[in-house]
C-alpha cells in the first residue's frame, strides 16, 4: 500500500470543518452553488499516467468493484484522470528544502479534495447533482495515487540527476 494510500482514511476522518461525512455527501454549504458547476468543462491536459495500473493497484479495495472496468477506463473517468494530474501537478510547490516542499504540498492537496473544483469534477464524471461517499472516495483515492505517481516521478529525476560517483579516489587508498 502506498504512502498516499495510508493517509486517505485519516484525510477524510480529519477533514476540514463542515458536514460529517455521510452515505451522501451533503456538503450544504459548498453545494449551494455547486450545481452551476456541474455540466462544466474542466481544463485538460496530456497525462503520462495508465489507469490501468491504478485498477491492478485497487484490485482489492472495495470501491472498485461496484465500478466495471468499462467505467474505470471510459473517456470521462480517464478525463478525470488527467484534471486531477494537471491540478496536483499544481499542488507542487517548488521549493528548495524538501521537507516544507512536501509539507506544503499536502496540504494544497487536501485543500483540493475538500475543494468546489474537485467536487464538481466528480460530479461530472459520474454525472450527478448530489455525490455520495463512494463516489468522494473513489475519486480522492486517485488523487493520492497520482500524487505518488508524482512523487515517484520527482524522485527519479533528482536520482538520475545525480553525478555517479567518482572512481579515481578508489586508487588513492590502495
Amino acid at each position: 500500500m502506498s504512502c498516499c494510500s495510508k493517509v486517505l482514511d485519516k484525510c477524510i476522518e480529519h477533514r476540514p470543518s463542515g458536514s460529517p461525512m455521510e452515505t451522501d455527501i451533503s456538503l450544504s454549504d459548498m453545494e449551494d452553488n455547486a450545481e452551476e458547476g456541474v455540466g462544466i468543462e474542466l481544463p485538460r491536459s496530456t497525462c503520462p499516467l495508465n489507469i490501468q495500473e491504478f485498477i491492478a493497484a485497487n484490485k482489492s479495495t472495495g470501491f472498485l468493484t461496484p465500478r466495471s472496468p468499462e467505467f474505470i477506463s471510459s473517456e470521462q473517468f480517464i478525463h478525470h484522470l488527467v484534471y486531477i494530474h494537471f491540478k496536483l501537478n499544481a499542488c507542487i510547490e517548488k521549493d528548495a528544502s524538501t521537507r516544507p516542499m512536501w509539507m506544503l504540498s499536502y496540504n494544497n492537496l487536501n485543500r483540493f479534495l475538500v475543494g468546489q473544483e474537485h467536487l464538481n469534477s466528480i460530479k461530472n464524471v459520474f454525472k450527478v447533482k448530489k455525490m455520495t461517499k463512494f463516489q468522494y472516495k473513489m475519486s480522492s483515492k486517485l488523487a493520492f495515487w497520482v500524487m505518488d505517481k508524482i512523487i515517484q516521478e520527482q524522485v527519479q529525476e533528482e536520482v538520475s540527476a545525480q553525478p555517479e560517483p567518482s572512481t579515481s579516489n578508489a586508487h588513492s587508498f590502495s
